[in-house]
Order: C-alpha cells, then sequence, then structure tokens
C-alpha cells in the first residue's frame, strides 16, 4: 500500500505542476517627442501720443489779455496746431495709429506616453519536453494501473 501512495502522489504532483500557462505577448510602444516652432509676426498696436501745452496770460492795463509764454511738450508722432487770437486759445493735437509687427515663436510641443497594450498572439499547443516527458509518464502509469487493476480481479476470482 506505501508503493501506491507514493505513486499516486508523484502522479498528483506531476499533474499540478505539469501545465504552465500561455502568457500573450506586452507591446510597449516608444515615447514619441515632437517639437513645433512657428514663427510669425504679430500686429502690436502703439499706445496712444500724447501733447502738454502750457500758455501763461496776463492782463495789461486796458484789461486786454496778452500771452506772456507758450510751451509745448509732444512725442514724434504727433501734429499739433494752435491759434491765438482774440483772447481765445485753440489747441488741436493729431496723431496716426502706429501699427509695429514684432517676430514671435509660437512652439508647440506633443509628447507620446507608452502605455502598455496586451496583444493576443497566435495560440500555439506545443508541449514543451518537460509536458511531453509527463504525458508519457501518465500514460505508462494509466497502463501500469490498468494492468494491476486486471491482476487484481483475476486474482479475487481465482482464475489464475
Amino acid at each position: 500500500m506505501k508503493r501506491g501512495n507514493k505513486i499516486l502522489i508523484i502522479s498528483a504532483a506531476g499533474l499540478i505542476f505539469g501545465c504552465k500557462m500561455a502568457q500573450s505577448p506586452i507591446v510597449t510602444v516608444p515615447i514619441q517627442y515632437r517639437e513645433k516652432i512657428v514663427e510669425k509676426l504679430v500686429p502690436m498696436v502703439n499706445p496712444a501720443d500724447s501733447a502738454n501745452f502750457l500758455a501763461l496770460f496776463e492782463c495789461d492795463a486796458n484789461n486786454q489779455v496778452i500771452m506772456k509764454e507758450l510751451r509745448e511738450e509732444k512725442s514724434k508722432h504727433v501734429e499739433s496746431q494752435y491759434t491765438f487770437n482774440q483772447g481765445k486759445l485753440k489747441y488741436n493735437a493729431k496723431t496716426n495709429p502706429d501699427t509695429i509687427y514684432l517676430p514671435s515663436k509660437e512652439i508647440t510641443i506633443e509628447r507620446e506616453i507608452p502605455v502598455r497594450v496586451e496583444v493576443p498572439g497566435p495560440i500555439t499547443n506545443i508541449l514543451t519536453w518537460w509536458q511531453k516527458t509527463q504525458v508519457y509518464a501518465g500514460r505508462v502509469l494509466l497502463g501500469f494501473i490498468l494492468a494491476l487493476g486486471i491482476y487484481k480481479a483475476l486474482k479475487f476470482k481465482s482464475i489464475i
């Protein structure tokens, strides 16, 4: 009976450790990094120009207004015109809008992050040498068990 237990334990161990699971291949996508630089001209509008005006007036003995000093400060692109007639000062300032184009770089960065993807590969049922050895040992063991069973059955009926 001890021999039968040993055979049973060995065959059970062969069944448990005999087959391994097929693993599907895992494909990793490489990281792609692209940087796109586009240079273009961006229009920029200059702010409005300004002009400051200072006039000093005095009255004479006859109550006539006399201009004592006239000072004007303005930027390059301001056109001004003023008149003083009979105590009335008129001042006009004009500026033309000025648009300049500045170079600008627009950078676009694209990154692709790798993702693990399981790709089902072709299923092949090719046995390893260990699996083939276990199949052969199982057939021999099955034949031995059948022969032992037939022998016991015949011995029990006392034919032999």
